[in-house]
């Protein structure tokens, strides 16, 4: 009976851990797909493609809106700490 007990936890254990993981795993399996195989719908990449990270990096505000994003997280956790 315990073991019985023991198996369904763990059970229940992957299944919480996978429901609470794949939503980041689709984002970022979503986020190395082409233009066109963004709209098919495929749970293992049959090819990587970084253009898209490139892509965002190249162009846009991004770096500095990822700097300004550090900055905002560095300063808020500093004046709770000293608070």
């Amino acid at each position: 009976m315990k073991l019985v007990k023991n198996a369904l936890f763990y059970l229940a254990v992957v299944v919480i851990v996978v429901v609470a993981v794949f939503p980041f795993y689709y984002a970022i399996i979503t986020s190395l797909k082409s233009g066109t195989a963004l709209f098919e719908v495929s749970y293992w990449p049959t090819e990587l493609n970084f253009a898209n990270y490139v892509s965002v990096m190249n162009q846009g505000e991004f770096p500095r809106n990822i700097l300004n994003s550090v900055f905002v997280a560095t300063l808020t956790v500093g004046l709770a700490l000293l608070l």
